[in-house]
């Protein structure tokens, strides 16, 4: 498949200034699809390179306005608006002051990038256009997973670097033989299942990707009756997303991939990624995905 966007990469800023990384950034506001909403503002990725630049790629309307924020509610100093008059200036960032919101000229798919450190922002048309990009970010969440509920745990996908609607994860699915003994004494016939959340660090009240109610090969944003996914028996699967033609494919990895004997994985040197699914070259005290060799696991370090 040929390549339709550029990855970006972001250089750590050579700067002195100190501030504490935030856990999250979102872009929000009418020139997202859904405006003022906390809940479903989009998700902008940590950059592996900064803890303190987020990245996003994806759609923009022209001629309405937008911000950022590090908060799921609407606090001053957590957001990062335009310090210029003219909302098209798009170049710095500041904390809090006067409500002033960023623009764009035409409506379209853009990279911006954001430094909290430096305070500034950059936004410019990316290379592809042929569909409106909206999430950067999927997780799976769902007591057949190693979060089971717990959003801020859940499993991330990685994007495609060279499609920017597939996302795919390899990891540890349960069904009902280990199902937790609450969820046993509870329901005997109920399955450990899971949906795809957009969002790990806001509530329920964000959007999830389920299943269709007569498909379950096909992904949908319609919540009712809150289908989920399970799996026929515990093993390790690769779950693969298209959110262009709303595809969804669970396959056993045991059926593609010969493992590692353990030996030779605990000599294979460890590759980590934080939850919004980036690479951390050199990962600091929280929560991380340890990739090593065919092995994934979540660690606190």
């Amino acid at each position: 498949m040929k390549k339709l966007f550029t990855s970006l990469f972001i250089c750590a800023a050579c700067a002195s200034v100190s501030v504490s990384a935030a856990d999250f950034m979102k872009i929000i506001g009418d020139a997202t699809p859904d405006g003022w909403n906390h809940d479903h503002a989009l998700l902008m990725n940590r950059s592996a390179e900064n803890e303190n630049v987020f990245v996003y790629t994806g759609y923009l309307k022209a001629d309405a306005e937008f911000k950022f924020t590090t908060s799921n509610d609407w606090i001053e100093d957590m957001e990062y608006r335009n310090p210029n008059e003219d909302p098209y200036q798009i170049d710095n960032l500041q904390a809090g002051g006067n409500d002033s919101k960023f623009k764009v000229r035409e409506s379209g798919n853009y990279n911006v990038v954001c430094d909290i450190a430096n305070l500034t922002v950059s936004i410019e048309k990316a290379e592809y256009q042929e569909n409106p990009i909206r999430y950067n970010s999927l997780y799976l969440i769902g007591d057949a997973t190693s979060a089971n509920w717990d959003l801020p745990l859940a499993v991330p996908m990685q994007q495609d670097a060279t499609d920017p609607f597939l996302f795919t994860v390899k990891t540890d699915l349960k069904s009902l033989e280990v199902a937790e003994p609450e969820i046993m004494a509870a329901d005997e016939t109920r399955y450990p299942s899971f949906k795809i959340a957009v969002n790990p660090h806001v509530g329920y009240g964000q959007y999830f990707f389920h299943p269709e109610a007569d498909n379950q090969e096909k992904l949908t944003l319609d919540g009712t009756d809150d289908r989920q996914w399970t799996v026929p028996s515990t093993d390790t699967y690769i779950v693969k997303a298209h959110l262009l033609d709303n595809s969804i494919s669970i396959a056993k990895a045991t059926a593609a991939t010969v493992a590692l004997p353990e030996a030779d994985l605990n000599e294979t040197a460890p590759v980590y990624y934080n939850l919004q699914g980036v690479r951390v070259a050199n990962p600091t005290n929280g929560l991380y995905i340890e990739v090593r060799g065919n092995r994934v696991t979540k660690i606190r370090l």
